[in-house]
């Protein structure tokens, strides 16, 4: 997909796509050193940019933001919705992190895609806008976060969003449904549903519903099982993408919010001597830019969201961390919090061999062709219609009930049982609580193990799977919501500006390579049940796909869905959590975390709604504190 995207731009040339620049990013590491900040943010993406905005606006503090990547407002690859994925994998706008080899993958090594710009992933993602369940979100609070629950972030929720209604014009049974008391209409965030759409979606979903999975209304009230289409942040004025840069940043206006780009941040200084409580209190920021270093003040705060791999960094290489993981990498240890770096969780994806379809069926397979693509994207530029207006993902949730019969309901939990009986000993706190809670959603029908993704085109991660020229395509993809596999990331050098090293040790638990092979079972039956069977031309599988070969194709095509979490825990620190309900650092006074690392457990969802809201919390708490 990645290389088909990137063909594709050479063909077709540049578009331009407009947004409001703000001039302050050409401020000059000097200039920006000079300023007096109340709050310095370390991260420019999809949290960062958020709580910036939020705590610049119509108040007089002095926020500065040290971000890594640069500023692209009218970089055609980030802003037209059907060229998403197009920046993953290039160096110019990707950190390129890579995981240590993986024996549950073969050895092999995975890319994991962050957005090094200034918005962040929310600048490189597939636009997906859906929430998890209320228990997903309630168990934060069971988990003892005052106030973090389901209730509490709707607020923040709607706070975040504008929400469009469906085109009229789109047929019912293409499902563009949501209820409105549950979403917002003036957040930052412009979200919408699909102006274009493939011929091929009310199909799957007939077939789905026929397969038991009944149709879900609204993914984002709080349940989120059954098939849905989902909503896309994107601006339906301009069929542009709405990330953290235009959304929150561009249009704030506030002198007092200062971005520097290009710039690394590496340290967080604090104080030589903890205070009567024992915390150490941060001072400020050093990073470098233009190959040189900087040290930046903060009178009051230093808010990190640096992400669920670069958090812990920046934690690590202060001083804040395990402190033998710490003093082996040549830092000194400054707070002892083991928490940090650990307990990594993403969401596993498998991509199933992609069904060619009959003749008459229109899908995104339209733009494969150089000569079509360029229509399309003249389309797109002067009507902001057409296949490149929009980014579809269809899905459905489905708890572990669904997709196995009883009996291997049965037998799946049996060997999970005795993998966590064998790890209780050994397993670090934090992973030993969400185990408990993961172990009891499976049991129950209202949260979701598995996502079913419905890509309307030819998409495959076997370089040995080729598309035939003028064919439409239907691909299938698995996604597993709440792994039991934990993983780290880690420093391991004292250099700032050196890759994290991370293990996310996918597949460590037997049990959750297991559940994918039956999800690739089921995966491939959807394909042979009607209405979708008819409307099949070649379909892949055949008496070859045995449970052996299924196995095979689990450990050699599985990969990161890019959604990790779980490494600076919202826990109780005598549970290895690394931040309070405050968001605040343990062993500190003044240093919060605002990202997806402070999940203590995976969610049933996409990321990005989840992150602003996180973002909206935290800023009404760094603002409560201010006054």
């Amino acid at each position: 997909m990645v290389a088909l995207l990137t063909a594709f731009l050479l063909c077709v040339g540049v578009v331009t796509a407009s947004v409001f620049q703000r001039a302050d990013t050409n401020v000059t590491p000097d200039a920006f050193v000079a300023n007096s900040f109340d709050y310095v943010v370390v991260g420019g993406g999809t949290a960062g940019l958020a709580i910036a905005a939020r705590l610049a606006k119509g108040t007089h503090f002095k926020v500065g933001v040290i971000e890594a990547g640069l500023y692209y407002p009218n970089e055609p690859k980030i802003n037209i919705p059907g060229l998403f994925g197009s920046i993953v994998g290039d160096p110019q706008f990707d950190w390129l992190h890579m995981t240590t080899p993986q024996p549950g993958l073969a050895n092999g090594v995975q890319l994991l895609p962050r957005a090094k710009v200034l918005g962040g992933t929310s600048a490189m993602n597939t636009m997906v806008w859906n929430r998890a369940t209320t228990k997903e979100y309630d168990v934060w609070e069971v988990l003892g976060n005052p106030s973090w629950n389901w209730l509490n972030l709707l607020n923040f929720f709607k706070k975040e969003e504008a929400v469009t209604p469906a085109p009229p014009t789109i047929p019912a049974d293409y499902q563009y449904t949501y209820n409105p008391l549950f979403h917002g209409t003036n957040g930052p965030v412009q979200v919408s549903y699909p102006k274009w759409s493939s011929t091929i979606i009310p199909v799957a979903y007939k077939t789905l519903n026929g397969m038991g999975i009944l149709s879900d209304l609204d993914p984002s009230d709080g349940t989120n099982i059954g098939v849905d289409s989902l909503q896309n942040s994107v601006n339906i004025k301009n069929s542009t993408r709405s990330y953290a840069a235009p959304a929150y940043y561009a249009p704030c206006g506030c002198s007092n919010l200062v971005v520097l780009t290009n710039a690394q941040a590496t340290k967080i200084n604090l104080t030589p001597k903890a205070d009567h409580n024992g915390n150490f209190a941060a001072t400020g920021v050093t990073f470098s830019s233009l190959n040189k270093t900087y040290t930046v003040t903060a009178t009051k705060e230093v808010i990190v969201s640096g992400g669920t791999y670069n958090t812990p960094q920046i934690l690590e290489l202060s001083g804040i961390g395990d402190k033998n993981i710490v003093t082996k990498a040549g830092v000194q240890s400054i707070i002892d919090l083991p928490g940090v770096g650990r307990s990594l969780q993403d969401h596993l994806q498998l991509i199933l061999r992609p069904m060619e379809l009959v003749n008459g069926y229109i899908t995104r397979d339209i733009v494969t062709d150089p000569t079509q693509a360029a229509a399309y994207l003249e389309e797109y530029n002067l009507y902001k219609t057409g296949p490149y207006s929009s980014s579809q993902v269809s899905v459905a949730y489905v708890p572990l009930s669904t997709f196995v019969n009883k009996t291997t309901q049965d037998s799946l939990l049996k060997g999970l049982d005795a993998e966590l009986a064998a790890t209780s000993s050994t397993v670090a706190p934090a992973d030993k609580l969400t185990y408990a809670i993961q172990r009891e959603w499976l049991d129950e029908n209202d949260v979701s193990a598995l996502e079913i993704l419905i890509f309307p085109s030819f998409y495959s991660t076997d370089p040995s799977v080729t598309a035939k020229p003028n064919a439409s395509y239907i691909t299938i993809g698995l996604g597993g919501q709440h792994p039991f596999s934990r993983g780290t990331t880690h420093i391991n050098s004292s250099d700032g500006l050196a890759q994290p090293v991370i293990d996310p040790q996918y597949y460590s638990f037997q049990y959750d390579k297991k559940m994918m092979i039956e999800a690739v079972k089921y995966g491939i039956k959807i394909g042979s049940e009607e209405p979708l069977k008819s409307a099949i031309a070649v379909n892949p599988y055949d008496a070859t796909w045995t449970d052996s070969f299924i196995e095979e194709f689990v450990t050699n095509f599985t990969s990161s869905e890019f959604h990790p979490v779980g490494t600076s825990a919202l826990l109780p620190r005598s549970k290895g959590g690394v931040v309070s309900p405050e968001l605040v650092v343990y062993g500190t006074s003044n240093i919060r975390v605002v990202d997806a690392s402070i999940m203590p457990n995976h969610i049933s969802t996409h990321l990005s709604a989840t992150v602003y809201a996180i973002a909206e919390k935290a800023a009404q708490l760094v603002l409560a504190d201010a006054h």
